[in-house]
């Protein structure tokens, strides 16, 4: 029972030190609880089970900003936010999203700026980067080490490094990061009349694992038909879904399915589709 209170001022005492090698060199969180537990208890001992997480370590790193760099951080993070506004800006193409430190506000002089980009052809980042001359690393998304805000791992992992303008409060090299994620969606529109014929959302080189549909009509009553409709082995229909406004359809590639046809009386009926993709 007298061990917990210990393990807890220990786990505090990691975070801070790890806190403490981010901010002044730049490292990664996890490599950082490593090198802190290695600091305060030695190489060869088992820290694991008192490592702090993520969310603990960036308390700390707020904490040690305040107190060592509250004078310059804010204008460094304003700097490093603005210099994120314009790749936005020159990546509004690909859906961009900032992530990790220069979002949440920990970023230091040593932050890569990390960037989410959703496109349905990855190598389509690659020739705009080309077209702009900007030199960069292609890395493979799911080997990628401690991508910020990474749920997922994103199919490509491209990196390079700009050199911001004298005078902008920047230091003289910043990585940029960009996690790639593929997309494959579309916006349906099914009229009176209109109907899906029978088919299993499989295409050759397209390696789709399942499908979505998201309903977005608000009202609809099943008499207007519009239903996705599941076919067993032997043709008939199983299961079917009236397409219920915010409702998520979520079924693996290959099923046979189609969706009836909407009544002449009926509405239209709207849906975002799309696929999720094997690496």
């Amino acid at each position: 029972m007298g061990a917990a209170p210990d393990h807890a001022n220990l786990r505090t005492e990691i975070a801070a030190t790890a806190a403490r090698l981010i901010a002044e060199e730049g490292i990664g969180y996890g490599r950082a609880k490593r090198r802190a537990a290695q600091l305060l208890l030695g190489a060869h001992s088992n820290s694991r089970s008192v490592l702090p997480d993520n969310a603990q370590v960036e308390s700390e790193l707020r904490r040690h900003l305040q107190t060592f760099a509250g004078d310059t951080h804010p204008a460094l993070l304003a700097a490093l936010r603005r210099l994120a506004a314009q790749w936005l800006a020159r990546l509004a193409q690909f859906n961009p999203h900032v992530v990790g430190s220069v979002l949440n506000g920990t970023a230091t002089e040593h932050s890569d700026l990390h960037l989410h980009l959703f496109t349905d052809n990855v190598k389509d980042v690659e020739m705009y980067l080309l077209n702009e001359r900007i030199a960069f690393d292609v890395g493979e998304g799911a080997g990628a080490n401690e991508v910020d805000g990474c749920a997922m791992p994103p199919e490509e992992v491209v990196s390079f490094v700009v050199q911001p303008v004298a005078g902008s409060g920047l230091p003289a090299r910043i990585g940029v990061v960009l996690a790639i994620h593929r997309t494959d969606a579309q916006a349906t529109l099914y009229r009176p009349g209109d109907f899906l014929t029978v088919h299993d959302d499989s295409i050759g080189g397209h390696k789709r694992l399942a499908a979505y549909v998201l309903n977005l009509t608000p009202i609809w009553r099943a008499d207007w038909g519009g239903v996705l409709q599941f076919l067993g082995t032997d043709g008939h229909v199983e299961e079917g879904y009236v397409p219920c406004f915010n409702a998520l359809n979520v079924f693996r590639v290959p099923t046979q399915h189609l969706v009836s046809q909407v009544a002449l009386y009926g509405s239209s009926r709207y849906s975002i589709t799309g696929w999720f993709h094997a690496r």
